[in-house]
């Protein structure tokens, strides 16, 4: 392929994906868009179907190398080690030569090349586990998870690849929990490097897929080094809710007007950040409502969870501080969001909950007073935008509650049937009344 042809290829590309963020972001209208993406058309190879492509591609791939895997070690035993290695080896980098070649040396099978070199970084893992044995290297069984881990880490951030990204989250995740469960004075600082290597990507290539994944991955690596550290529930809980606080306010901070640089980012990232905070919130306290749980996940007398109290208390005053600098931009609307705005205040009941005495009691009374808080701002949010998923999203979660608290406590099975039959009688005439409200509000819109 010509080099001024790839180059337009590259553009068309790169346009297309920036298409929807500048519609998302209110830069351009739809009559704008329509037009640019008229004018210039992706090549038929880069279509809207590009991502499901490139997974049918990658799969295809990891087929291939099992099968080629599978048919070597027929006879692998019999292989001399420098033989197994040479092949290993020889398969990798051939893998990333080809696929690099295919995917930014001629650009002429792009998609497919982009799987080649994905398959080329998991034969790298294949590769690692051969050195040690070949070589006699002893050491701790998460070792090569982490070395695998940067290897996918340098192929992300040098050739910006969401699928090395993704790989680089989930290695790093479980290298950090081996880490975790070594190290316990210092098992907190295995997330924070998790965070600080992944998450700028994230923000860089402003995909919600790979945010939300990187979220995930070290939110459950701050909770196992909480829980290897303090070998207390109540370390893990501190540890859940102190990610909560921070991703709602990342969701909360960033409602701004047309933000410009790394703001623009961040307000693209900020729906996922949102949603994540809200059902961490949400599975913390619906946990913490049960009389049992909470007596087991309470801080106590403050023993060995009680320090993991000052990293969540961190968190609250970094969502406070994102808050401020928000409230100083003088666009920000806190009250268009306000499921993660109770969000971030369920995760400041739940940790006085934790902390007061008694706190059994006071626990299970905040927890069921932030369901509460959640259905509430879900319910009322999504009347007021005429949405659907957050109006059911409320109406489930207060009737998991109020169920759950039934079948917790002991009554009388005539008492619970009332109650049963007047929360279900509720949940159809406020379901029947949002969906006329919601077909009314649509007419009202098109006339």
């Amino acid at each position: 392929m010509e080099p001024l042809e790839r180059q337009e290829r590259v553009f068309r590309a790169r346009l297309h994906h920036e298409l929807p963020l500048w519609r998302d972001e209110g830069l351009l209208g739809d009559d704008a868009l329509g037009v640019l993406a008229g004018r210039y058309p992706l090549p038929e190879e880069a279509g809207g179907s590009g991502v499901a492509l490139l997974a049918v591609y990658v799969l295809g791939a990891l087929l291939i190398g099992g099968g080629v895997l599978s048919f070597v070690a027929w006879h692998w035993e019999s292989l001399p080690a420098t033989v197994q290695l040479a092949l290993v080896t020889g398969v990798m980098l051939g893998c990333h030569a080809l696929g690099w070649w295919w995917w930014r040396g001629d650009a002429s099978r792009p998609r497919l090349g982009h799987a080649l070199v994905v398959l080329g970084t998991l034969v790298f893992g294949a590769d690692i586990a051969l050195v040690a044995q070949v070589f006699h290297v002893h050491s701790d069984w998460y070792g090569g998870f982490g070395a695998w881990a940067l290897g996918a880490l340098a192929g992300a951030w040098a050739l910006r690849s969401m699928p090395h990204l993704a790989l680089a989250a989930i290695l790093a995740c479980v290298w950090s929990m081996g880490y975790a469960g070594d190290h316990r004075p210092l098992a907190g600082l295995a997330p924070l490097a998790l965070a600080a290597l992944l998450v700028p990507l994230a923000f860089l290539e402003r995909s919600r897929a790979a945010y939300a994944l990187v979220a995930l991955a070290v939110t459950a690596a701050l909770m196992v080094a909480a829980g290897a550290e303090a070998a207390e529930g109540s370390a893990v809980a501190l540890a859940l809710l102190a990610c909560t606080a921070l991703l709602s306010a990342h969701g909360l901070a960033t409602t701004l007007e047309r933000p410009g640089g790394l703001a623009r980012a961040a307000a693209h990232l900020a729906p996922v950040a949102a949603a994540l905070g809200v059902l961490g919130t949400t599975g913390a306290a619906y946990v913490l409502s049960f009389h049992e749980m909470a007596e087991d996940l309470s801080l106590g007398d403050l023993g060995e969870g009680g320090p993991w109290i000052a990293p969540a208390a961190a968190a609250l005053l970094a969502a406070l501080a994102l808050l401020l600098a928000a409230a100083g931009s003088g666009t920000w609307r806190p009250l268009d969001h306000p499921v993660a705005l109770a969000a971030l205040g369920s995760v400041v009941l739940l940790i006085l909950g934790m902390a007061l005495p008694p706190q059994e009691l006071w626990l299970t009374g905040l927890a069921n007073l932030a369901l509460a808080s959640l259905a509430a701002a879900a319910i009322a949010g999504s009347v007021r935008r005429l949405e659907r998923g957050g109006f059911w999203f409320g109406v489930l979660l207060a009737g998991l509650a109020i169920t759950s608290r039934f079948l917790e406590y002991r009554t009388e099975l005539w008492l619970k049937a009332v109650v049963f039959i007047a929360c279900g009688v509720a949940v159809l005439l406020v379901g029947v009344l949002f969906e006329q409200r919601l077909r009314e509000g649509r007419a009202g819109h098109a006339a």
